[in-house]
């Protein structure tokens, strides 16, 4: 009888001993799958912290970028408010600079001839001056409507009359006739603001010449700060654009990558 229940109580032990080592293992089981699931979710969560943040960064930059172009626009405004002599603590009265950060000094020049002369004939703001610089191109016109391509004929030119205009642009191109090339002229600069040479494959047509180098000053005709490119070839004035993107930096620097002046940052 003893030795019946020594190896009864054996046989428990053994079961007990079994169904222990089965739990055991489901728990370590349940443990790992736990704690992959945990990991799976901590790394979802750090995903979605992730992106969000590379949002936030994105949003951060573009408003740094709105806020660096309003700085620019502010920081060129500032001499023009302070135009009036201001007193000063000292008795004395502040004089601001004629030209502004983004410009170069009045006497600055390229000491190239020919582009030199027509930044003289441009800063005299004599029309008369302006004029003894210009050269026309001559091209036939013809019987289209819409903005850019070829002059257009007059009512009485019929079409693929050789006609001679200045080529111009504001947004979009367009052709001025002698008989209004005064007006054209008659515009103010305020300061230099970059100088570069033309690219040899900028675009040009027999009504479009892409010119040598490309003179941009700055003006506010109009009451609103732009820019005027004035294109010279052989020492010429040959087109003119009109620019109102404000501030200019990125516009003029997307012109060239050769500059004699290059804007000032």
């Amino acid at each position: 009888m003893t030795v019946l229940m020594n190896k009864l109580q054996k046989i428990i032990h053994l079961w007990l001993f079994l169904i222990l080592l089965v739990i055991a293992g489901c728990s370590t089981d349940f443990g790992r799958t736990k704690s992959v699931e945990e990991l799976i979710e901590t790394i979802s969560v750090q995903d979605t912290r992730v992106a969000h943040l590379a949002t936030q960064i994105e949003q951060a930059e573009l408003v740094n970028t709105e806020q660096w172009e309003a700085i620019q626009y502010l920081s060129t405004q500032m001499p023009l408010v302070l135009r009036n002599n201001t007193p000063t603590s000292t008795g004395h009265k502040y004089t601001p600079t004629p030209y502004l950060d983004i410009e170069y000094p009045p006497d600055v020049r390229t000491n190239i001839r020919e582009v030199d002369l027509v930044i003289d004939a441009i800063f005299s703001q004599d029309v008369d001056k302006r004029i003894e610089f210009l050269r026309y191109t001559e091209t036939a016109c013809l019987n289209v409507e819409g903005l850019g391509g070829p002059p257009k004929c007059l009512p009485d030119e019929p079409e693929g009359t050789l006609v001679k205009v200045l080529p111009a642009s504001s947004g979009e191109g367009f052709h001025v006739q002698p008989d209004q090339i005064r007006e054209t002229l008659d515009f103010q600069v305020r300061g230099l603001f970059a100088v570069y040479r033309v690219p040899g494959d900028a675009y040009e047509a027999e009504y479009w010449p892409a010119g040598e180098y490309g003179i941009v000053f700055t003006s506010e005709d109009g009451g609103h700060p732009h820019v005027i490119t004035v294109i010279v070839a052989d020492g010429w004035i040959v087109r003119l654009d009109f620019n109102p993107t404000w501030p200019p930096f990125e516009t003029i620097m997307q012109r060239s990558d050769e500059f004699i002046l290059p804007p000032i940052r």
